[in-house]
């Protein structure tokens, strides 16, 4: 079965946002670090997250 190429974009969202997410779970534990890194690569890792949903959803309708 071949996958269509909204499949391939949400796997690649959801890659992005696990490693951001991962960054910000290690930046937060640092205690040196600002926590301005820390909220942005969550803020994006949770945006990659939903622009995943919604490019899985769209794969899923057609």
């Amino acid at each position: 079965m071949k996958k269509s190429k909204e499949h391939k974009i949400s796997a690649v969202f959801f890659s992005i946002s696990i490693l951001l997410l991962c960054i910000s779970l290690v930046t937060g534990l640092l205690p040196g670090l600002s926590f301005s890194i820390d909220k942005i690569c969550m803020y994006l890792g949770f945006a990659c997250l939903g622009l995943g949903l919604v490019f899985l959803k769209k794969a899923e309708d057609k």
